[in-house]
């Protein structure tokens, strides 16, 4: 069970804490820079009332429901809050640095959050998610071996790490689960209860990053795939004023396409990872449909056996020993309020591994959908690639081919070159790859992959230089934080680092040191031009509706 994370007054004092991460090849893969800055924030005017984070297990569960309490007492309290932040990082993070990762990312968007002397900040919590999204487990087992931890990490370093990619799907299955069950959960029971009265609910903004988007997307929208989701509706989903999607490791499926508030997602054509990392693991085994087909076995099947059971059990017991159900709910009341329960504090249900029924239907339901996600994935992908294919041919086979060229090693230079040749723009590459197209259920979203697959009025797409300039505004026909719907960002002018620290706008880096970079720029969104784009999703909060 996570360790309790203390309510942070940032008027106090904080202790600057770092964070660094070591970036070699694979291991790095998907990870958030490692902060750079050390200073407090404190020096910032932040408007920042607290700072929280909630724990999730693999199954998608809050492992300490003192932290939620903890969340409800303090908003009951402080009737003053405005606005709520919600941050889900990516793959290859876990709990412990948690803290850490989510309080450099708050700092950045603070000390890069325009000036206004004429409106003090928004009062405003954070809410961090935290998940074990990396591959620990040599140095788990080290670590319970070797009576030395620092030993024990440089031990498991290298193993863990190459083992890191093949996690792919559990980390992947592991976000839907949180997203679509424990988070939507927990939220509920926060905010149900801090504003049961419904009057001074904050607005909420939702920020991800990568995998961590997985995460929002879930909380979204109440439909996983090919099935209706059956956990409760994010019951607070009315005031969620703008979402942030960073780079997302996700297909366009699942984003939400009917939301009442912006979704921005940045695109960049330098991430690697979501280019081919994400889309080459999606061949074996589609991670869009994994957790769906895991949902419709338990829920369609083994849930509705479970309640029968129940149901009959139940009917069979209160025919032998009338009123037996009642007396028993009495009893548990009673040992509820002895407990401390109603006081705010709740008593942590035991883990699954304690409940043998629910396990059993899950590892049923886990067993049943493997066969048939390796047959979703075997039908889907060359009926899926056929299509993307018969569209880019449709729109002009020359481009079509030339998108191809684009993507290989020593020939996207001649492309390229002919391309500025003839003027063409956008250039060759970069909005598809041709014949390298997996397809909408296979390629990422946080790559310029939307045009071939929905047209532009449902699914605009702008460049942020068109933001900058208010260009967009006018294609739009609103501002972004007016717009409703999913907004794609190209950002490929500022994010565009490489793990080598070179720019791969530069031609010369990208066509040299670019081809040896797997993660491209995918980590590369803690800057004052990503950050200043983030603030302008978010409306100042004299534009918020009254409760």
């Amino acid at each position: 069970m996570s360790q309790r994370i203390r309510v942070m007054r940032w008027r106090k004092r904080l202790k600057p804490l770092r964070l660094s991460t070591a970036l070699l090849g694979l291991a790095i893969a998907l990870t958030s820079p490692a902060p750079s800055k050390a200073e407090s924030l404190n020096a910032v005017d932040s408007g920042i009332e607290g700072f929280y984070i909630l724990n999730f297990n693999s199954y998608g569960e809050l492992d300490a429901p003192f932290e939620r309490d903890q969340i409800i007492q303090d908003l009951s309290e402080a009737s003053d809050i405005e606005r709520v932040l919600i941050i889900s990082y990516g793959w290859a993070n876990d709990g412990e640095g948690s803290y850490g990762i989510y309080r450099e990312l708050v700092y950045d968007l603070l000390a890069n959050r325009p000036n206004d002397n004429r409106q003090p900040p928004p009062k405003t919590i954070v809410i961090g998610v935290g998940w074990d999204s990396s591959q620990t487990g040599f140095r788990k087992l080290a670590s319970n071996l070797i009576p030395f931890p620092v030993l024990a990490g440089w031990l498991a370093y290298l193993p863990d790490n190459l083992l890191f990619p093949i996690s792919f799907w559990s980390k992947a299955a592991m976000a839907d689960r949180i997203g679509y069950h424990g988070l939507r959960e927990t939220l509920n029971k926060i905010f149900g209860s801090a504003y049961s009265d419904g009057r001074n609910h904050p607005e909420i903004v939702l920020i991800g990053h990568s995998f961590g988007t997985r995460i929002l997307s879930g909380l979204m929208q109440n439909e996983l795939a090919l099935a209706k989701v059956r956990s409760a509706p994010f019951a607070s989903a009315e005031y969620v004023s703008a979402a942030i999607l960073i780079q997302p490791a996700l297909v366009l499926p699942n984003i939400h396409r009917k939301a009442e508030y912006p979704i921005l997602v940045t695109q960049s054509r330098h991430d690697h990872a979501n280019s081919f990392l994400f889309a080459t693991a999606n061949l074996a085994v589609n991670a869009y449909s994994f957790t769906s087909f895991e949902a419709i076995a338990r829920q369609r099947v083994f849930d509705v056996v479970a309640e029968q059971v129940d149901k009959r059990t139940t009917q069979a017991v209160q025919l032998v020993l009338p009123g037996f159900r009642d007396k028993v709910g009495t009893e548990q009341q009673q040992r509820d309020d002895d407990s401390g329960v109603r006081s705010g504090f709740s008593i942590p249900a035991p883990p699954l591994a304690g409940r043998p029924l629910e396990l059993l239907r899950m590892g049923f339901s886990e067993l049943a959908s493997v066969p048939f996600s390796l047959l979703y994935s075997a039908v889907t992908t060359p009926v899926n690639y056929t299509v993307t294919q018969w569209r880019g041919l449709r729109r002009g086979p020359h481009h079509h081919l030339m998108n191809t060229l684009a993507q290989l090693p020593g020939l996207e230079v001649f492309v390229d070159l002919a391309g500025d040749a003839v003027g063409r723009r956008p250039a060759w590459g970069s909005r598809n790859k041709g014949f390298l197209d997996l397809g909408l259920l296979n390629e990422s979203a946080g790559r310029l992959l939307v045009e071939p697959f929905a047209e532009p009025r449902n699914f605009p797409v702008v460049s942020v230089e068109e933001v900058q300039t208010g260009v967009a505004q006018t294609r739009l026909g609103c501002t972004l934080s007016d717009c409703k719907g999913p907004i794609f960002v190209d950002s490929s002018t500022i994010i565009d680092t490489g793990i080598f620290g070179l720019s791969l706008e530069n031609r010369a880096i990208d066509y040299t040191l670019g081809w040896l970079d797997p993660i491209g720029s995918h980590a590369n969104y803690r800057t004052p031009e990503v950050v200043e784009l983030m603030m302008r999703v978010t409306r100042p909060m004299t534009q918020l509706p009254q409760n």
